[in-house]
């Protein structure tokens, strides 16, 4: 597939029926992506809104609209529908924007931009139901966002109480996920129609279980891995070490892959994979 970009390619993503994909870059789009079949080929169109590096994106359940998140430190929402791929009938996922709704099936034009981040936006979700989407930003921040025909989209904006995250997905229209440099998955959820933190699911003793798994990997190894990891600091008069990581993952959580309804995965810097059960 030729892109016709002249920048790295950083993202790509499927839409939901698997007849179109959208690539993020450094080039400061988006080239969504068909099959032509006149041309035997696929061909892509490009969405060039953006002032910066795309870092992530991800399409709405009915994928006529993606959400971008960008190192201009806004969030966007598009349109990205494809007359003859995508149907034009209303459905309850289209007028979702309110004054802009008569530009949904334009596209590359921009329904929503949202610059509550004010930081590079490194993650975004859409949710299962279409009427939320989610994005995290480089400033600790996770912010959720209701759709509406009426009015403008509501938009909450949680400071996070550690480190950065840089990925966020919905496991249900309630219940989000964000994991990234803090080596912690954090579960958010909608109670009563407001966001909130919940908890975090690594409990302290995490290491504990890193640990018994790197014994059995056999023990140099094991201290190898615990010198590199977490690194050792002091001088000519002693050499001591840094606090232990008390978590399962050491480094940054680079990916999250859902297996179930309560279930998902992440690896990460630190080469684990871990499955986790909500």
């Amino acid at each position: 597939m030729i892109l016709r970009i002249n920048r790295a390619a950083t993202c790509v993503r499927w839409s939901p029926n698997g007849d179109k994909f959208a690539v993020g870059s450094g080039a400061k789009c988006v080239p969504v992506c068909h099959f032509e079949q006149g041309q035997n080929w696929w061909i892509s169109k490009m969405i060039k809104k953006h002032k910066s590096s795309v870092l992530d994106l991800a399409w709405s359940p009915n994928q006529k609209f993606l959400v971008t998140g960008s190192s201009d430190f806004k969030c966007r929402i598009f349109s990205a529908f494809i007359e003859g791929i995508d149907k034009a009938d209303d459905d309850s996922h289209t007028n979702l924007f309110g004054k802009n709704n008569k530009n949904v099936s334009v596209f590359g034009e921009v329904l929503w931009e949202f610059d509550e981040a004010k930081s590079w936006v490194q993650g975004v979700s859409w949710s299962p139901n279409g009427l939320q989407i989610a994005f995290v930003g480089h400033g600790s921040i996770v912010a959720f966002s209701t759709l509406s025909a009426d009015a403008d989209p509501k938009t909450e904006v949680i400071y996070q109480k550690g480190l950065p995250s840089t990925i966020v997905s919905f496991m249900d229209d309630k219940t989000a996920v964000v994991v990234g440099f803090d080596n912690n998955p954090t579960v958010f959820e909608n109670g009563g129609g407001s966001w909130s933190e919940k908890r975090q699911l690594d409990a302290a003793g995490g290491e504990k279980k890193a640990a018994g798994a790197a014994a059995g990997a056999g023990a140099a190894r094991s201290i190898f891995q615990d010198r590199d990891t977490r690194g050792k600091t002091g001088d000519s008069a002693g050499v001591k070490e840094e606090p232990p990581i008390k978590t399962i993952h050491q480094n940054l959580i680079l990916d999250f892959k859902i297996r179930g309804p309560k279930k998902f995965s992440t690896s990460g810097v630190d080469g684990r994979v871990v499955q986790w059960n909500l």
